[in-house]
């Protein structure tokens, strides 16, 4: 039997797919901070890497009024290694992209190249 996908995913999902574009996703960290804790099944692993993705080319490339302030405000309590709480290093192409997940660390340096161009 499959494993119910949990609630934070789904939420999570719903703030990446139509909160973000809407000026919103002030649960962003929150959700993924949760998700971090969780253990998953493998597809749902999948799934939340995706999101990720998505979320990371977001707030690289959104125009700087479609943003939420508040979202792109480093939380410097926060170790770097938990990347969803330094989206403003992340915008700025100042986070260390070694400490990134593999997964998001293509989307990364993908973007940070694109920038430079």
């Amino acid at each position: 039997m499959a494993n119910p996908r949990p609630a934070a995913l789904s939420d999570y999902h719903d703030v990446v797919w139509y909160e973000l574009e809407t000026g919103g996703g002030h649960s962003l960290r929150v959700l993924r901070d949760q998700l971090d804790r969780l253990d998953m099944a493998p597809e749902q692993i999948s799934q939340l890497h995706e999101l990720d993705q998505l979320a990371v080319e977001y707030i690289q490339k959104a125009d700087g009024e479609a943003l939420w302030p508040v979202l792109i405000e480093d939380d410097t309590a926060q170790p770097l290694s938990y990347w969803w709480w330094h989206l403003g290093k992340l915008r700025a192409g100042i986070y260390p992209a070694e400490l990134l997940p593999p997964h998001l660390r293509v989307v990364y340096m993908e973007q940070l190249r694109e920038a430079r161009i």
